[in-house]
């Protein structure tokens, strides 16, 4: 039996055949690389950041920390219905909320040196209690995780045929997922 080629997105044919080209397969004359230094906790207050000897590493152009950047603000989400939105920092400052959340960025000429860099910095973390699930998050004596987003809820809204009071039958369902942002 032939294979029929794939007729899912257009791009498909090309990525999945081995012609796509990726971030990693341009260079150009003076190309800067960067690598992130990413959190190893789930959720942590950030004690202290030491860059200096990533900064006086070879090849390094420069260092980024989330006070650096602080003044960056992250759109907020194209919804219809009221949520509410923390603020995201674009590197982490004062806390790390998630296993992977960038901490540092380190720029350099090229990704060797950055990456060598990056494990020159020094951060100490500590560890603030963790939840690993939604309806653990909800809880009323779960850990905080955004001052601005009381009781770790971002958005309640009802769905459907409008519910009166006296109707027969009323069908409850919850639905959870689950965030991910700036993941690698």
């Amino acid at each position: 039996m032939a294979l029929e080629p794939f007729k899912g997105r257009r791009e498909d044919q090309r990525l999945l055949t081995g012609q796509g080209r990726f971030t990693a397969d341009w260079t150009f004359p003076g190309q800067l690389y960067g690598c992130f230094l990413r959190s190893e906790r789930a959720h942590a207050r950030i004690v202290s950041i030491n860059t200096s000897e990533a900064l006086k590493s070879s090849g390094v152009m420069g260092v980024f920390t989330g006070k650096d950047v602080a003044h960056f603000k992250t759109p907020p989400p194209q919804v219809k219905y009221p949520i509410k939105v923390p603020r995201r920092d674009i590197l982490a400052r004062e806390r790390v909320r998630y296993v992977g959340q960038e901490i540092a960025l380190v720029v350099a000429d090229s990704p060797a040196a950055a990456q060598d860099a990056a494990e020159k910095i020094e951060i100490e973390l500590e560890a603030l209690p963790a939840v690993v699930d939604a309806a653990s998050a909800l809880a009323p004596d779960a850990p905080q995780l955004h001052d601005d987003v009381p009781g770790n809820l971002a958005a309640t809204f009802e769905y459907g045929d409008e519910v009166t009071e006296g109707e027969p039958h009323v069908v409850w369902r919850r639905v959870g997922t689950h965030a991910i942002f700036n993941r690698p």
